[in-house]
């Protein structure tokens, strides 16, 4: 993103990679990835978008078909399901 993410995403990452459960949960509703009535096991959401905000952490991350696929097995598993529904 050129002018960088927007602040819910960016505090959403930030949350994240500090393991900071609670603001974890605020911002992915702030940003309109959990609605207000879902329920979440907040390790749970901590779990799941860990992979994707890791890249970020580095200095530098080279993307990759395999990366993808990981990336992708993990956001599909089972133990995640719940975190979808709304």
């Amino acid at each position: 993103m050129p002018d960088g993410p927007p602040e819910p995403l960016g505090q959403l990452a930030a949350a994240v990679l500090a393991a900071d459960r609670p603001a974890a949960i605020s911002w992915a509703r702030r940003a309109g990835l959990l609605a207000s009535h879902t329920l979440v096991e907040t390790p749970s959401l901590i779990e799941l978008l860990q992979p994707l905000v890791a890249s970020a952490a580095n200095d530098s991350f080279t993307y990759s078909p395999a990366w993808m696929r990981a990336l992708m097995s993990h956001l599909t598993e089972p133990r995640f399901r719940a975190l979808g529904t709304s």
